[in-house]
Parts: structure tokens; sequence; C-alpha cells
């Protein structure tokens, strides 16, 4: 999934499912998470949404707090996608509830991050900058760094007047490339976001022109790309 190699995955993991017995539930769970996931990175929500939530009943069976934090925050992502904004902030609160009870500082830095991308949606740019800032942080102290993460910040910090500062962030994010296929897709997007509100439009003109014609872009991703583009070719 992360290589973008859909099919492949589709195909090992109907083999796993098929393979497991019934009473393997935290298994079960962990493949219709990854179903969920794989169905997301492809722009169908309706089916991720539908493995995300039997995989969620799937895991409250089990009472693995972790599995069930990591189904959490999955399902919110498919329902950010779909504008349910108030679900997704309830589950957000509920997986971070358990990441802090077990102590997983990186799990933690993801959810934050999630939520400041709520924020980001909803032009709460101040709110987003403390979100993305505080998973930044909590990232730095277990020694990971979230290019992803960071370009957002650097968003929200050129969304809130501080060009230059954000600007400078935005290019040092990009110059660490994220092996997860959909991690560099978005940080791209990022990139061409801002290179439109800095009026750079021939920058981004003619990277967003590059990025709709790459394969394997999610379509959601791809009609966002597609949106900065037309901006970008008005001005």
């Amino acid at each position: 999934i992360s290589l973008g190699r859909y099919t492949d995955a589709y195909d090992a993991l109907t083999r796993a499912h098929n393979l497991l017995p019934s009473h393997a539930i935290t298994q079960i769970a962990t493949v219709l998470l990854s179903l969920g996931k794989l169905y997301h990175r492809q722009g169908r929500l309706d089916e991720s949404l539908a493995y995300h939530k039997r995989a969620y009943h799937m895991a409250s069976r089990t009472q693995e707090l972790e599995l069930i934090g990591q189904v959490l925050v999955n399902l919110g992502k498919v329902e950010v996608e779909q504008g349910n904004f108030a679900e997704a902030l309830r589950r957000y609160d509920e997986a971070l509830r358990i990441y802090r009870s077990l102590r997983l500082v990186s799990e933690q830095a993801n959810t934050l991050a999630q939520i400041g991308i709520i924020q980001l949606t909803t032009l709460n740019y101040g709110k987003a900058y403390e979100y993305f800032s505080d998973a930044d942080y909590l990232n730095t102290t277990v020694g990971y760094a979230n290019a992803l993460v960071q370009g957002y910040r650097a968003f929200t910090l050129i969304m809130l007047g501080r060009q230059t500062q954000g600007k400078g962030l935005l290019l040092d994010a990009m110059e660490s490339v994220p092996r997860d296929i959909d991690m560099q897709h978005r940080l791209q997007l990022t990139h061409i976001a801002g290179s439109v509100i800095l009026e750079d439009f021939a920058q981004a003109r003619d990277q967003a022109l590059s990025f709709v014609q790459l394969d394997g872009v999610n379509p959601i991703i791809r009609t966002r790309a597609y949106l900065w583009l037309g901006l970008a070719s008005h001005h």
C-alpha cells in the first residue's frame, strides 16, 4: 500500500483474509483495516468506510487498545474526506486518549496532525499551526521527522502571513521525500498550494500540470491539484 502497488496489496490481503480462521479476530481486524486503507488511497470512500467500520467492530471485540486507536484514526481520515468533521474529531479525541494512556508518542503525533488537517480545512489557521507544531515536536522527541507534517506546518505559516518563514520551512520539507507514495503526493500538493498563495503562479502551474499527469494518484488529491492548477493558470 505504501508503495502504491494497490493491485498487489489487494491480492495479498484477500489471500490473508481467506487463510485466517474465524477465531483470529485480531488478525482479521488488521486485514480489514488494511483493506480500508487501500480503498481510501484509491479515493473509494464508501468502500473504505465500510471496511473501517467492520475493522472497528472486530477490534472492539479484542480490547486491544493500540489496534482500536489505529482503526479510529484511519476511520477519521475517511470521515474528513467526506466532510464529517465533528465525527472525525470525536474519533481522533478517543484515539488520542488511548495513545496517551499507552504512552505511544508517534501515534499521538500522527493523531494531532490529523486534527490539524481538520483545522486547516476549516480555515482555522492559528489552531492548525498549533496542532502541527505539537505533532512536529512530539516526533522530534523520538528522533523522527515527518516531512508531510512539516509541510502542513509551513503552509499554515504562509496562510498566517508569515510567508518568508513558511516558504523556507516548506522548501526544507520538500527536501525530505517520504517513502510513502500517498505522503509524497500530499506533500507535493501542499507545495503547489503554497506556490499559488505566494503568487509564484508560473511555478505552481508547471508543478500542478506535471502532478495531474502522474499515474496512481488518489483521484481526490488529483482533483485538488486541478483546482490549484486552475487558480495558477487564471492568474
